[in-house]
């Protein structure tokens, strides 16, 4: 990740605080992906003609 050399064990190895929760990088990335899918509201299909 760091330069394209970074180990997965070295990536692991810290924890990021989110809102107050200590995340391990795998589970942010996790939690931002779901949590935008989740948050989106939902849009009207438009007709394509």
């Amino acid at each position: 990740m760091i330069g394209g050399k970074a180990k997965k064990k070295d990536t692991s190895a810290f924890t990021i605080r989110v809102g107050g929760v200590e995340l391990h990088p795998s589970d942010e990335i996790e939690f931002l992906g779901s949590s935008s899918t989740q948050t989106s509201p939902p849009h009207p299909t438009m007709p394509t003609w």
